[in-house]
């Protein structure tokens, strides 16, 4: 049962994510909306589903990448593994927290690491997280180098850059670390994985690069059926940034925040605030449907 406290927590974050959409239909007519997702061309429906599946597709290599590259013993069948990740993004989504999925696909792949087990594979979950999160931030920053959508946006790109190397450098130097570590921070940091294939590693990034690259375009092909305004290079830059929204606690998954960034973003560049919402909306639809089959894989009976 969740504590007083939790609960309370939950409450605030569903009332914010109300107030945070009270706010955008104040801002965007809710006729405007509804008019801007009518014109949606049935083909951007299409190309935005087919590239959140490929996305997927780029984030399962990148997590086998990830298992090699800290030593697994054995990778889980691709087609496993594709079903895994469908099973995960479920219960991110539809779970509060946004990270059972994560928890889910640990204890799967624990079998991957006899000796680190469940804290090897949880560990490893955890760098995914992170080599996500430095595979945007590359991006953001390539791109906002060539495209400067925001003034002064490129130091805080590479800033948050070096924080995602440091934990990840963290990560790797904890098992050198762990005889100067206390009771309960030893124990768990010998028992982490040890970077053992940096090549493969490096490609688990580029992976993860092109998996945002992948999403960005997901984004893309909807707001490029509603408005010619915005270029892809733009979308490179205002996607990522906008989708970061999630990382932040104050409303559910960091919806109506997620969506607000979109439209102030997109109005940058010319984009009517009523398309840049219906175009938040629509993927975040898509994405919705693509958990939903995640939901249906749980049915397929136990993993091996």
């Amino acid at each position: 049962m969740p504590t007083l406290s939790a609960r309370s927590w939950l409450y605030a974050r569903i009332a914010l994510t109300v107030l945070a959409f009270a706010a955008l239909f104040h801002f965007v007519p809710l006729a405007d909306l509804l008019h801007a997702a009518a014109r949606i061309a049935p083909a951007a429906w299409a190309g935005c589903f087919a590239l959140a599946l490929t996305a997927q597709l780029f984030s399962v290599a990148r997590f086998q990448l990830l298992l090699s590259a800290y030593g697994a013993e054995q990778l889980p069948p691709w087609r496993e593994s594709l079903r895994l990740f469908l099973v995960s993004s479920f219960y991110n989504t539809y779970v509060p927290g946004g990270v059972a999925g994560d928890v889910v696909r640990a204890l799967v792949v624990r079998k991957c690491f006899p000796r680190g087990g469940l804290t090897s594979a949880l560990a490893v979950s955890l760098v995914e997280r992170v080599t996500g999160l430095a595979g945007m931030l590359v991006l953001v920053a390539t791109v906002s180098a060539f495209s400067p959508l925001i003034e002064g946006l490129l130091p805080f790109s590479l800033l948050g850059l070096l924080a995602a190397i440091t934990a990840i450098a963290a990560v790797i130097v904890a098992r050198r670390l762990a005889p100067h570590l206390p009771g309960r921070l030893r124990d768990i940091a010998t028992s982490l994985p040890s970077l053992e294939h940096p090549v493969r590693y490096a490609l688990a990034l580029a992976a993860a690069l092109v998996t945002h690259v992948i999403s960005a375009l997901g984004y893309h092909v909807i707001i490029h059926s509603l408005s010619a305004r915005a270029n892809v290079a733009e979308s490179l830059v205002i996607v990522p940034i906008a989708t970061s929204a999630q990382y932040i606690p104050a409303t559910i998954a960091g919806a109506g925040t997620r969506d607000a960034a979109f439209v102030f973003l997109y109005e940058r560049v010319g984009v009517e605030p009523a398309h840049a919402l219906a175009m938040s909306l629509a993927v975040l639809l898509c994405s919705f449907v693509i958990a939903a089959l995640g939901g249906i894989a749980t049915l397929l009976g136990p993993y091996e």
